[in-house]
């Protein structure tokens, strides 16, 4: 249940953003990785690859954006074998920069988004989420500055890109569904961000038990 900053890297400008060496802990048949990416270019319009994760692309499960410039982007993938692995996308535009943060998942009931939630703009970033019995609900996001305050989810870190943009992301586990939660974001002023949330269901029941995960936080 905790979350492990693990590594850093340069700015990788248009062009590829590669992580290295990624901890994703314990093989497992049913282990899954969920990335969350925040990225921001300095003109409008960039173009962002699928991230691989040991060569195979990830599933998106949610992306917001806020004018083709600040985005962040959740994907899922059923990791089986290794403890660390490279995570790899492209970014285009000037200035491209990034920070991903990194949680594993067992015994999911399903891979696929229960519900999802998305807001971008101005300070609070928020929105509402369905959350299933068993369930884990694990949000992110990417603004211009340095800490956020959460709202209905426990924060797991503020993570710097290059320089001044931030991601920040945060999660928890349910026992019991919930309809309408409301999630938000707080950076305490900004107007450049961009929101992205999923919940998911565990299967075997014990929402809490089963929400062990652990994060890998990086920056490009």
């Amino acid at each position: 249940m905790s979350v492990t900053f693990t590594d850093s890297a340069g700015l990788s400008p248009r062009g590829s953003h590669t992580y290295s060496n990624v901890d994703i802990g314990t093989a497992a048949s049913d282990r899954y990785v969920l990335l969350i990416v925040g990225s921001r270019t300095g003109v409008a319009g960039g173009v962002y690859s699928t991230p691989t994760i040991g060569g195979v692309s990830m599933t998106e499960l949610v992306v917001s954006t806020l004018d083709t410039k600040s985005y962040t982007r959740i994907y899922i993938a059923n990791v089986t074998s290794g403890t660390t692995t490279t995570i790899a996308f492209t970014v285009s535009g000037s200035g491209a920069e990034s920070a991903i943060s990194v949680y594993r998942l067992d015994s999911l009931d399903s891979a696929s988004a229960f519900d999802t939630v998305t807001a971008n703009g101005s300070d609070p970033m928020s929105g509402t989420i369905d959350i299933p019995a068993d369930g884990v609900v694990i949000a992110g996001a990417m603004e211009f500055t340095t800490s956020a305050t959460w709202t209905g989810l426990t924060k797991d870190v503020d993570q710097p890109m290059d320089d001044t943009p931030y991601l920040s992301t945060a999660s928890d586990s349910f026992a019991s569904a919930i309809t309408g939660r409301t999630i938000s974001s707080n950076f305490g002023g900004g107007s450049n961000g961009a929101l992205a949330g999923v919940s998911l269901t565990f299967g075997g029941g014990g929402g809490s038990a089963q929400a062990a995960r652990r994060g890998v936080i990086m920056m490009m």
